[in-house]
Protein backbone atom coordinates (compact mmCIF):
# COMPACT_ATOMS: atom_id res chain seq x y z
CA UNK A 1 0.00 0.00 0.00
CA UNK A 2 0.98 3.53 -0.97
CA UNK A 3 1.86 5.93 1.69
CA UNK A 4 -0.13 8.15 -0.80
CA UNK A 5 -3.28 5.98 -0.20
CA UNK A 6 -5.04 7.91 3.00
CA UNK A 7 -3.72 11.58 1.15
CA UNK A 8 -6.12 10.20 -1.98
CA UNK A 9 -9.18 9.01 0.46
CA UNK A 10 -8.86 12.40 2.15
CA UNK A 11 -8.86 14.66 -1.49
CA UNK A 12 -11.19 12.04 -2.60
CA UNK A 13 -14.06 13.17 0.88
CA UNK A 14 -12.99 16.75 0.29
CA UNK A 15 -14.07 16.74 -3.38
CA UNK A 16 -16.92 14.76 -2.33
CA UNK A 17 -18.24 16.87 0.38
CA UNK A 18 -17.55 20.30 -1.36
CA UNK A 19 -19.55 18.83 -4.34
CA UNK A 20 -22.56 18.25 -1.78
CA UNK A 21 -22.18 21.74 -0.36
CA UNK A 22 -21.87 23.15 -4.56
CA UNK A 23 -25.20 21.32 -4.83
CA UNK A 24 -27.13 22.48 -1.32
CA UNK A 25 -25.96 26.28 -2.66
CA UNK A 26 -27.07 25.79 -6.09
CA UNK A 27 -30.44 24.03 -4.84
CA UNK A 28 -31.22 27.07 -2.53
CA UNK A 29 -30.39 29.81 -5.11
CA UNK A 30 -32.83 28.25 -7.20
CA UNK A 31 -35.27 27.82 -4.76
CA UNK A 32 -36.08 31.63 -4.05
CA UNK A 33 -39.92 32.17 -2.14
CA UNK A 34 -43.44 33.03 -3.77
CA UNK A 35 -44.31 36.72 -3.32
CA UNK A 36 -47.35 38.58 -3.63
CA UNK A 37 -46.99 41.72 -5.63
CA UNK A 38 -50.16 44.20 -5.33
CA UNK A 39 -50.06 47.98 -6.33
CA UNK A 40 -51.09 50.87 -3.87
CA UNK A 41 -51.02 54.72 -5.04
CA UNK A 42 -48.25 54.97 -7.79
CA UNK A 43 -45.45 52.49 -5.98
CA UNK A 44 -45.81 48.48 -6.37
CA UNK A 45 -45.11 46.45 -3.48
CA UNK A 46 -43.88 42.45 -2.36
CA UNK A 47 -44.76 40.33 0.39
CA UNK A 48 -43.61 36.52 1.21
CA UNK A 49 -46.71 34.39 0.36
CA UNK A 50 -45.97 32.35 3.52
CA UNK A 51 -46.65 35.40 5.52
CA UNK A 52 -49.91 36.13 4.70
CA UNK A 53 -53.18 33.89 6.12
CA UNK A 54 -55.66 35.27 3.26
CA UNK A 55 -55.95 37.79 0.36
CA UNK A 56 -59.32 39.57 0.30
CA UNK A 57 -61.88 41.87 -1.30
CA UNK A 58 -62.20 45.12 1.43
CA UNK A 59 -66.12 44.54 1.83
CA UNK A 60 -66.71 47.43 4.98
CA UNK A 61 -63.76 49.40 6.63
CA UNK A 62 -65.10 51.29 9.93
CA UNK A 63 -62.54 54.55 10.69
CA UNK A 64 -61.72 54.98 13.78
CA UNK A 65 -61.18 58.60 14.96
CA UNK A 66 -57.89 60.43 15.97
CA UNK A 67 -55.41 57.05 15.75
CA UNK A 68 -52.61 56.87 13.80
CA UNK A 69 -52.64 58.04 10.00
CA UNK A 70 -51.33 54.61 9.10
CA UNK A 71 -54.24 53.10 10.81
CA UNK A 72 -57.49 53.44 8.38
CA UNK A 73 -59.64 51.76 9.99
CA UNK A 74 -60.62 47.71 11.13
CA UNK A 75 -62.64 45.31 8.93
CA UNK A 76 -64.00 42.17 10.22
CA UNK A 77 -62.05 38.57 9.15
CA UNK A 78 -63.85 35.65 9.76
CA UNK A 79 -65.50 37.02 12.88
CA UNK A 80 -62.15 38.65 13.92
CA UNK A 81 -61.71 42.45 13.97
CA UNK A 82 -58.71 43.41 12.05
CA UNK A 83 -56.29 46.48 11.62
CA UNK A 84 -56.22 47.80 8.19
CA UNK A 85 -52.90 49.66 7.74
CA UNK A 86 -52.31 51.57 4.56
CA UNK A 87 -48.16 51.44 3.59
CA UNK A 88 -48.93 55.22 1.56
CA UNK A 89 -49.00 56.37 4.83
CA UNK A 90 -45.29 55.83 6.00
CA UNK A 91 -44.43 57.58 2.88
CA UNK A 92 -46.67 60.62 3.41
CA UNK A 93 -48.72 60.48 0.27
CA UNK A 94 -52.43 60.96 0.31
CA UNK A 95 -54.72 58.17 1.12
CA UNK A 96 -57.80 57.26 -0.86
CA UNK A 97 -59.47 53.97 -0.38
CA UNK A 98 -61.64 53.42 -4.11
CA UNK A 99 -63.81 50.30 -5.03
CA UNK A 100 -62.58 46.97 -5.61
CA UNK A 101 -59.23 47.35 -2.71
CA UNK A 102 -58.21 44.37 -1.51
CA UNK A 103 -56.86 42.92 2.03
CA UNK A 104 -53.34 41.40 2.43
CA UNK A 105 -53.79 39.57 5.86
CA UNK A 106 -51.48 38.39 8.17
CA UNK A 107 -49.90 38.60 11.19
CA UNK A 108 -47.06 39.46 13.93
CA UNK A 109 -46.31 39.19 17.29
CA UNK A 110 -49.78 38.65 18.48
CA UNK A 111 -51.45 41.13 15.86
CA UNK A 112 -53.26 40.14 13.35
CA UNK A 113 -53.46 43.05 10.60
CA UNK A 114 -54.32 43.82 6.68
CA UNK A 115 -52.10 45.67 4.42
CA UNK A 116 -54.45 47.47 1.78
CA UNK A 117 -53.40 47.32 -1.63
CA UNK A 118 -55.50 48.98 -4.57
CA UNK A 119 -54.62 45.87 -6.79
CA UNK A 120 -53.26 42.44 -6.71
CA UNK A 121 -50.89 41.95 -9.19
CA UNK A 122 -49.36 38.24 -9.54
CA UNK A 123 -47.84 35.67 -7.21
CA UNK A 124 -44.05 35.44 -8.56
CA UNK A 125 -41.20 33.63 -7.77
CA UNK A 126 -38.40 35.80 -6.05
CA UNK A 127 -34.63 35.12 -5.29
CA UNK A 128 -32.66 37.00 -2.45
CA UNK A 129 -30.12 38.21 -5.38
CA UNK A 130 -32.75 40.00 -7.13
CA UNK A 131 -32.63 42.67 -4.31
CA UNK A 132 -31.14 45.78 -4.47
CA UNK A 133 -30.36 47.81 -1.05
CA UNK A 134 -33.09 49.97 -0.05
CA UNK A 135 -33.55 52.96 -1.32
CA UNK A 136 -32.63 56.12 0.66
CA UNK A 137 -36.33 57.50 0.53
CA UNK A 138 -36.83 54.15 2.43
CA UNK A 139 -33.81 53.98 4.67
CA UNK A 140 -35.54 55.04 7.82
CA UNK A 141 -38.11 51.80 7.22
CA UNK A 142 -34.64 49.30 6.58
CA UNK A 143 -35.72 47.03 9.19
CA UNK A 144 -38.95 46.27 6.94
CA UNK A 145 -38.17 47.15 3.74
CA UNK A 146 -35.71 44.66 2.51
CA UNK A 147 -34.85 46.33 -0.85
CA UNK A 148 -36.41 47.08 -4.00
CA UNK A 149 -36.11 44.65 -7.40
CA UNK A 150 -34.93 46.03 -10.60
CA UNK A 151 -38.63 46.75 -12.00
CA UNK A 152 -39.13 49.11 -8.96
CA UNK A 153 -41.10 46.60 -7.13
CA UNK A 154 -40.32 47.48 -3.04
CA UNK A 155 -40.12 44.64 -1.11
CA UNK A 156 -41.21 44.36 1.96
CA UNK A 157 -41.11 42.00 5.54
CA UNK A 158 -44.32 41.74 6.54
CA UNK A 159 -43.80 40.12 10.26
CA UNK A 160 -41.29 43.45 10.49
CA UNK A 161 -43.57 45.41 9.07
CA UNK A 162 -46.33 44.39 11.34
CA UNK A 163 -43.96 44.47 15.08
CA UNK A 164 -42.71 47.96 13.63
CA UNK A 165 -43.42 50.53 16.32
CA UNK A 166 -43.67 52.95 13.70
CA UNK A 167 -45.98 50.98 11.71
CA UNK A 168 -48.52 51.28 13.95
CA UNK A 169 -47.69 55.05 16.22
CA UNK A 170 -46.99 57.27 13.42
CA UNK A 171 -48.52 60.40 13.51
CA UNK A 172 -52.01 61.58 12.73
CA UNK A 173 -52.82 63.17 9.81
Amino acid sequence: MSIDAPRDKIVQLLAARAARYAVAKETAALGGYDIVSFRRGARRYGVRLDSLSSIRRLKHLAPIPGISKVIVGVTNVQGRLVAVHDVLALEDEELTIGDGCHLLVGSGDARSVALLADEIESIERLHDDEIRPTPLGLREHADWCRGLRADELVVLDFEQLVDSDAFFQASSG
